[in-house]
């Protein structure tokens, strides 16, 4: 009787409809706005992928959502600031520390929710028949690179470790010049600072050679190429480099409140793309070049230097050490007189607390790996086509409130004082 029951009851709905409400609810639409740069590092590769492949839709589809993606495409991070600004985009990818800060300055409505690589290896280049073969030869230099970018900070790193001064306070000339010209050196440049891939595609087509880098590691153009150069020991980011940079996930602040549980399923989209790409790394190569037409060699070494595609760093979770590269990119920023102030830990702790339940909540689904004292430790490893890689590590941001002094202990002042 109880079975016969249950079946007509059954069939009483598929004829009459659901009996209860939202028992066949149609799944809920809705757009979201992405903004990423088809240019942007390594982490574009993913980012490719994940578009062509609607990964995102489809992580949204398990939790009810039909989503509509749309990409947006920017050249450089100041126009994405100010689409966020606009509200024109609910999340963004492959922004560095230097355009966080300054949305965050500027009172852009956009949280840090991940990272997507670390460390950033900006690198200084050389001509291949250059007479600058030591950093003692900078001096009295003409550098090309875009005044007041992360290759700027770089060049004022890694000057201010070995000589103790700023740029001009050695002789040297800074002319703005774009990344993609610096690296071709043209006559009155002698040095270019740059980022990824650009710093493996001026070697690649003979422009230019590797000097030293983020990391303290020199160049083949280095009078002692493949040593790390004992400065970058003094420096408060050691042992990951002479600074610290990062590239970032972003979701405008409305966007996270309203909908967290989407804001989880474009980063846990992102990370089934990822671990798709490691397994079979040539076919998404393939796809991604049919973009950027690049030597695959340049793609590969591009690859190989971040964390996250050496199989180093397997969560994108904000740590201590992302939050101090905001920190302490901020005052090199105000310093150079980009912004009027630098950021605190107490600056910033209500605005990215606002992604950190969720980030716990991403964490624990995957298994709560790695665990928070890996996190702590830092990670470290090598890969093939770069070597030695370290990332310095941190508590996870959802342990702010519970961690004392959180973020601030690992605080080391200077080189860029305010002024």
């Amino acid at each position: 009787m109880i079975v016969r029951l249950v079946v007509v009851v059954g069939y009483a709905v598929l004829a009459l409809g659901p009996l209860v409400p939202g028992a066949s609810a149609q799944p809920k639409k809705i757009e979201v706005r992405v903004g990423w740069q088809p240019l942007g590092g390594a982490g574009a590769i993913v980012d490719t992928l994940m578009m062509e492949d609607k990964a995102f839709s489809k992580r949204a589809a398990k939790l009810g959502w039909d989503v509509t993606e749309t990409w947006k495409e920017f050249q450089a991070g100041p126009p994405l600031n100010e689409a966020m600004a606009a509200g024109q985009i609910d999340i963004d990818l492959e922004k560095s520390t230097i355009p966080v800060v300054s949305a965050i300055l500027a009172g852009v409505p956009n949280v840090p929710v991940a990272v997507t690589l670390s460390p950033l290896n900006n690198a200084l280049l050389v001509a291949p028949s250059s007479p600058i073969k030591t950093l003692d030869d900078l001096r009295g230099r003409t550098v090309g690179l875009p005044i007041g970018s992360s290759a700027h900070y770089l060049l004022a790193s890694v000057v201010y470790y070995h000589f103790g001064k700023l740029p001009d306070e050695i002789g040297m000339r800074l002319l703005n010049t774009p990344a993609a010209e610096a690296i071709k050196l043209p006559k009155g440049i002698e040095v270019a600072a740059v980022w990824p891939p650009l710093r493996y595609i001026g070697p690649a087509q003979g422009l230019s050679e590797w000097f030293v880098d983020g990391y303290g590691k020199t160049g083949k153009a280095y009078k002692t190429p493949g040593i790390r150069v004992p400065d970058v020991e003094k420096s408060w980011a050691y042992p990951e480099g002479f600074n610290l940079d990062r590239s970032f996930v972003t979701a405008h602040q409305k966007f996270l409140e309203q909908h967290p549980e989407l804001v989880r399923a474009f980063l846990e989209a992102r990370a089934d793309t990822l671990n798709a790409f490691m397994k079979n790394p040539q076919a998404g190569i393939e796809i991604v070049n049919k973009r950027w037409k690049l030597p695959e060699l340049v793609i590969r070494q591009s690859l190989a230097q971040y964390s996250e595609f050496a199989g180093i760093r397997s969560s994108p979770s904000l740590i201590e050490s992302d939050v101090l590269a905001l920190v302490k990119t901020s005052e090199f920023m105000a310093f150079m007189r980009l912004v009027d102030h630098g950021l605190s830990f107490d600056d910033l702790k209500p605005l990215l607390m606002r992604g950190a339940d969720m980030q716990r909540q991403l964490w624990e689904a995957s298994g709560a790996r790695p665990t928070v004292a890996e996190m702590e430790k830092g990670f470290s490893g090598r890969s093939d086509l770069y070597g030695d890689i370290i990332v310095k590590g941190g508590a996870p941001i959802w342990q702010w409130a519970s961690v004392p002094d959180w973020g601030k202990r690992s605080y080391v002042a200077g080189p860029f004082p305010a002024k």
